[in-house]
């Protein structure tokens, strides 16, 4: 009786192997299934990667819930940062993980029609886990300004004139 058993076994275990070869493996190729996606768009001071003005006039967050810098003016009667020179505006930002992974920060700049070396931020951290903060320090050199020991490359025109300059802040949680 116990060899008619194992014929049997062994000839279902054969007959569902065959059955696989023949007809597959039951796995697909390919799905379509459609999901809600629901998304908030939030101020920048409260997104998942936050954006909080420092303590200067020249970052500010606007009544669109979007921070941005203005160095053309001040409130006492400046009109812009120093031909020739290097000026760094401490803390002029913090940046604050609200998501739930850590993130790398990384800062792209693009100066319409111009060099964009001449301007950064610079972040105290790079990695911010979930909950974690950094401040940035901006970095803007004009003309002949001396940019040793700063993470500048280069300078900006003096002329720069109203140029766009765009800071683009990147948050990369990489691959999980």
């Amino acid at each position: 009786m116990d060899m008619n058993r194992r014929k049997v076994l062994v000839g279902l275990g054969a007959a569902a192997a065959g059955t696989g070869v023949v007809f597959g493996t039951g796995a697909f190729t390919q799905v379509e299934a459609e999901r809600d996606v629901e998304i908030d768009v939030a101020d920048d001071s409260v997104a998942f990667l936050a954006l909080i003005p420092g303590a200067t006039e020249f970052v500010e967050e606007d009544e669109d819930g979007v921070v941005g810098v203005d160095l053309r003016s001040s409130e006492e009667g400046g009109d812009g940062v120093n031909l020739d020179a290097y000026t760094e505006i401490a803390d002029a930002l913090t940046v604050e993980n609200q998501g739930g992974q850590e993130v790398d920060l990384s800062v792209e700049v693009e100066v319409e029609n111009n060099s964009d070396e001449g301007v950064t931020l610079v972040f105290e951290e790079e990695t911010l886990g979930s909950g974690g903060s950094t401040n940035a320090d901006l970095q803007v050199a004009t003309g002949d300004a001396d940019t040793a020991g700063t993470e500048l490359e280069g300078t900006l025109p003096n002329d720069l004139g109203d140029n766009d300059v765009t800071l683009t802040i990147t948050a990369d949680a990489g691959e999980e």
